[in-house]
């Protein structure tokens, strides 16, 4: 019984002493206030968790939680590797889970974070945006995208967007610079089962084999001229863009792939590759670096450059 009446709570602990007697304490434990800024970052990664992708605005409808706090927990929990926030959409993603062992691909992650100020860097000089991928099973995933800070009106794939790797530029970058036994074995698969890859055509013969001859002579990869980004041209899925991908090393193994995209009517592939393929290069080379050394780079934004010539403001 608590005689003071005032919520305490009474634990009696028996302690045997050296004289082999017990002694009775009574001990008084007040409940302790929870932590309210550590409660709502809490919420803040359950909200996270639910909505992957999310912004500002719809983390405070989710939460009530006013801008002005989530913006100092975001940027706290970003610090703290917790949250990530894509240059391609500009939205945040957990990092972790509250709930949930594992959440994301921490590698993916990673590599992402490491690789945007050299993307960031290449559009600069370059002007065009570029993408980074990874291979997936039998596809390219995207993980990051300079598109969003480009000024030029452009098609915006969203992150985990899932890219053909038999006819995209990024897909036979990778399919011509991987070790030998894993193309093999990517080919052997996509023959098995074309009822799952609708451009699983340009396996008939040998075609692609020539194809992949061809990208490793050139040392770049480019789309097949029928394909739009997310279908065959002739169909309405055409994003009216052409592109040259390079392979991002690890060793003989690729790590990614990067790629400069623009629109086809401003340039060809050749030419593109002529002005910006030894800039491509390096930043894979630089991206390898970053990937393998420590943290991300840090990249002061800034206005994105003037479009060029003819291309519409996005």
């Amino acid at each position: 019984m608590n005689p003071e009446g005032n919520g305490a709570i009474i634990s009696f602990h028996l302690v045997k002493l050296h004289a082999g007697l017990p002694r009775v304490f009574l001990q008084e434990t007040h409940p302790l206030k929870p932590i309210r800024v550590l409660q709502r970052a809490a919420e803040l990664l359950r909200a996270l968790e639910k909505r992957p992708g999310s912004s500002l605005a719809e983390l405070h409808a989710d939460t009530a939680i006013p801008k002005p706090t989530l913006l100092r927990l975001l940027a706290t929990l970003e610090t703290e590797r917790m949250v990530w926030r894509a240059m391609a959409d500009g939205r945040y993603r957990a990092r972790v889970s509250l709930d949930r062992p594992v959440l994301v691909d921490h590698k993916q992650l990673q590599l992402a974070e490491r690789a945007a100020a050299h993307l960031t860097l290449l559009r600069r000089r370059v002007v065009w945006p570029s993408d980074l991928t990874v291979r997936q099973g039998h596809v390219m995933k995207l993980i990051e995208t300079s598109r969003r800070e480009s000024s030029l009106a452009l098609h915006r794939d969203a992150i985990g967007f899932r890219i053909d790797m038999l006819v995209s530029a990024v897909g036979r970058a990778y399919l011509a610079f991987c070790p030998e036994a894993e193309r093999e074995r990517i080919l052997a698969h996509l023959r098995r089962h074309p009822a799952r890859y609708p451009n699983a055509s340009v396996l008939e013969g040998r075609a692609i084999e020539r194809v992949l001859a061809q990208t490793r002579e050139r040392g770049y990869g480019v789309r097949d001229l029928r394909f739009g980004g997310l279908g065959w041209v002739s169909d309405e899925e055409d994003d009216r863009l052409a592109a040259i991908a390079v392979p991002v090393m690890s060793g003989t193994a690729v790590l990614a792939c990067i790629n400069i995209v623009w629109p086809r009517r401003f340039d060809t592939e050749a030419e593109t590759a002529r002005r910006y393929l030894a800039l491509l290069q390096r930043t894979a080379v630089d991206i390898a670096a970053a990937a393998a050394d420590g943290p991300p780079v840090p990249v002061k934004r800034r206005r994105a450059p003037r479009p060029a010539p003819g291309a519409s403001p996005s």
